[in-house]
């Protein structure tokens, strides 16, 4: 086999690119057991494990990736994943805030960031950052989404389906006009519902 740990990770990527996590998550591994200290190798590893659906074993290497100094953005969003996802939303928001400083205008971070505030309830924050999402990108339709959620949540349907149509016209055929088209359908629903139901 291979001896080398920068041909094995570079095979790992070969098969990560074409979505063969199982067979480069084998590649990183083998890199690793050759420099156990290379935090690249221990950030592939961690990402493999991830897109094989396997969270608990992605964040230990993510982790030990991170303490060997790892700078790596895409890393720190992987982990806010699985942080957020289990529960752990300031853990995600640490993370995401090291990128938002130095990218202040990072997207996916700012997104992020509002999403952990939105899990937590915090209404007003995660709308601060929602706010500057689309002042950001006004033609991105991921603010407009996650706006709409806070005010669903602050119990202002109105508001928040105005937010999802605009979501729908600017992602008509995109995950987050679909979500939005989901939505305005079940707000419609819930209003046939209550017309139909008879004052008690």
């Amino acid at each position: 086999g291979l001896r080398d740990p920068d041909l094995l990770l570079t095979l790992g990527n070969f098969h990560f690119a074409t979505k063969a996590f199982e067979p480069a998550r084998r590649a990183y591994e083998a890199a690793l057991e050759l420099d156990p200290t290379s935090a690249k190798a221990h950030e592939k590893v961690g990402k493999a494990w991830y897109r094989l659906e396997q969270p608990e074993k992605a964040r230990p290497h993510l982790e030990k990736a991170l303490e060997l100094g790892s700078t790596s953005e895409s890393l720190r969003f992987v982990l806010a994943e699985i942080e957020m996802s289990e529960g752990h939303p300031a853990r995600a928001r640490r993370l995401l805030e090291e990128i938002r400083a130095r990218h202040p205008e990072n997207l996916r971070a700012l997104a992020g960031i509002g999403r952990s505030y939105l899990q937590e309830r915090n209404l007003d924050a995660a709308m601060r950052i929602f706010q500057e999402v689309i002042r950001i990108a006004p033609r991105d339709p991921v603010g407009y989404y996650h706006l709409a959620q806070v005010e669903r949540l602050r119990d202002a349907p109105a508001e928040a389906e105005k937010l999802w149509r605009v979501c729908l016209d600017l992602d008509p055929r995109g995950k987050y006009g679909a979500r939005a088209r989901r939505w305005i359908d079940s707000q419609r629903a819930k209003k046939r519902k209550e017309a139909r139901e008879p004052e008690r």
